[in-house]
């Protein structure tokens, strides 16, 4: 799974256990997000074991127990550093808007983004990446087939946004490298940021409730799907009062 942000990862991490298994990069991020709390590594070794345990009842706890002493052999070192903040200058929005698909363009729009997150020009998208060609398309909220996915990439090739290199590294050519260039946003990364291309768009909203930003099905949308529930049901509630009396 691709981490643009330590702290939503690591909240997303003790709410809905480990994606697939235990592993030691996922503990030594829980064990960095307990030592910020002054936590000790007695108190972390515990805890990771109660965590393991209760996510899998027949758990391992010899091997768990191996894999949490390595995350803790590596808790002073620094995690790798992601950016705060993305920026996107014109130069860069406008070679997005250039290509005509626009699912096309929430894909290299979030490729950009993770590059960005990184301060690097180039993602990897192979098998012993961190970064899966699903986990791009899942973040672009395109749902398509795997062979159409790998189409997508070769038309971002054919269009020269992308070049592929050795070990199925993708450089990517429309990174602005103009520091005078005009910022058309800036936005912390999570896992919801292609929202904030559809916003440019005119395809997202912020909920006038609560703030929230999201997809906007119609033209007509102010709320969240939480927030219109929760207006319909006051509504609803008011008129069969108001026909009571």
């Amino acid at each position: 799974m691709i981490i643009l942000n330590y702290k939503e990862y690591t909240k997303k991490l003790l709410e809905n256990g480990f994606a697939k298994f235990p592993n030691v990069r996922d503990m030594l991020i829980i064990a960095k997000s307990m030592v910020e709390k002054h936590a000790k590594n007695v108190e972390i070794y515990d805890f990771l074991i109660d965590f393991c345990k209760k996510w899998d009842k027949h758990i391992n706890i010899a091997k768990i127990s191996n894999k949490i002493q390595f995350a803790l052999k590596d808790i002073s070192k620094p995690l790798p550093i992601l950016c705060e903040n993305i920026k996107f200058y014109k130069s860069e929005i406008d070679f997005i808007k250039s290509i005509k698909d626009y699912d096309l363009q929430k894909v290299l729009f979030i490729i950009m983004s993770i590059a960005k997150t990184k301060n690097i020009n180039y993602v990897y998208l192979n098998g012993t990446s961190a970064i899966r060609l699903k986990d791009i398309f899942e973040l672009a909220n395109v749902n398509i087939s795997k062979a159409k996915q790998e189409l997508a990439l070769h038309e971002l090739y054919a269009c020269g946004a992308i070049t592929p290199t050795y070990g199925l590294r993708y450089s990517i050519n429309c990174l602005s490298r103009d520091t005078d260039n005009v910022v058309i946003f800036e936005f912390a990364p999570t896992t919801q940021m292609v929202l904030q291309y559809e916003l440019y768009c005119g395809k997202a909203i912020y909920c006038q409730k609560c703030g929230t930003l999201v997809h906007k099905n119609n033209n007509k949308m102010k709320y969240c799907k939480e927030c219109a529930t929760e207006i319909k049901l006051k509504k609803d509630k008011e008129r069969i009062t108001a026909s009571r009396k």
